[in-house]
């Protein structure tokens, strides 16, 4: 570019590529179900895909961007730049549901972008969903879509564009009570995974999935209905418990940190160096045994 300027890929550049990388990994696993798919997001690390953005207008424009690229497996037919060609299989149209799922809720709680559908697609979707995935009992894959339109995640709209300047996007204004309010008092860890994890569809799909494990006993070893030694609950609960563990050391260093930093106050102020992490939190331990006594 002339004047110094800087080139940039846009930012759905390889998208298409990447989405196909996982369609790919999918279909080798040869199955329909969402704990599978939960392996391929694992082994790529789709979880961090939305981490290393410049700024918010990036962020915003990735997100649609990925979006739009997973919906297109959900859609019933392939579509190129001259129309639309050859249908889709069932594996990928449940592929691209799945994706829509996992990419919708891995993005940034305070920015959000809803996944642009039209009223043809609903259509689409609304006679899959009726002549497929209800008569073959793709539970998790209905669920993946209840889930999605009760949380609202869908927005309707006339064409299919992709993201542009002429896009008007309406931000929701903060409340003006909670501008005032510490960071650390608004902040709460793990607020919309614990929402998940107590919502009342996945607990009566763990209801449905013990009733299932006892009826399992009944019956022939040879004929799995379900699996009942790592399926999907127990590693949601696991991730859960791990999430947890995790935020709480760094919530527990942090405040280390803060207790310290009321000690180094009353120091003086020509002291320099930074005591060790052992030396640190005896300081603290201190502290603590002098505000008991």
């Amino acid at each position: 570019m002339k004047g110094g300027g800087l080139s940039r890929p846009p930012v759905d550049a390889g998208l298409s590529d990447d989405m196909k990388t996982l369609l790919q990994a999918f279909l080798e696993k040869k199955s329909y179900r969402l704990v599978d798919f939960y392996d391929v997001v694992i082994d790529y690390g789709v979880k961090d895909i939305y981490c290393d953005r410049m700024s918010v207008a990036e962020l915003i424009e990735f997100e649609q961007c990925l979006l739009d690229a997973a919906f297109t497996y959900v859609r019933s037919r392939k579509e190129y730049e001259n129309g639309f060609g050859e249908e889709r299989s069932v594996e990928e149209r449940i592929f691209g549901i799945y994706a829509i799922f996992v990419l919708y809720y891995a993005q940034p709680i305070d920015y959000v972008s809803k996944i642009r559908i039209c009223p043809s697609d609903i259509a689409d979707l609304k006679q899959f969903v009726a002549h497929t995935i209800m008569p073959r009992r793709y539970m998790e894959a209905y669920g993946c879509l209840y889930k999605l339109f009760r949380d609202g995640a869908f927005m309707v709209t006339a064409l299919r564009k992709k993201y542009d300047l002429s896009h008007h996007h309406t931000y929701d204004k903060p409340n003006s009570v909670e501008v005032f309010v510490d960071e650390k008092e608004r902040y709460v860890p793990l607020q919309a995974v614990k929402e998940i994890m107590e919502h009342p569809v996945l607990k009566s799909m763990e209801i449905v999935q013990k009733e299932i494990e006892r009826k399992q006993v009944l019956i022939s070893k040879d004929l799995d209905l379900v699996e009942t030694s790592n399926n999907l609950f127990s590693k949601m609960r696991n991730t859960y418990s791990l999430l947890k563990y995790e935020f709480f050391k760094i919530d527990h260093e942090l405040d280390v940190d803060d207790d310290f930093s009321d000690i180094e106050d009353g120091e003086d102020s020509q002291t320099t160096s930074r005591p060790s992490k052992r030396a640190r939190c005896s300081a603290v331990q201190h502290k603590n045994k002098t505000k008991n006594k």
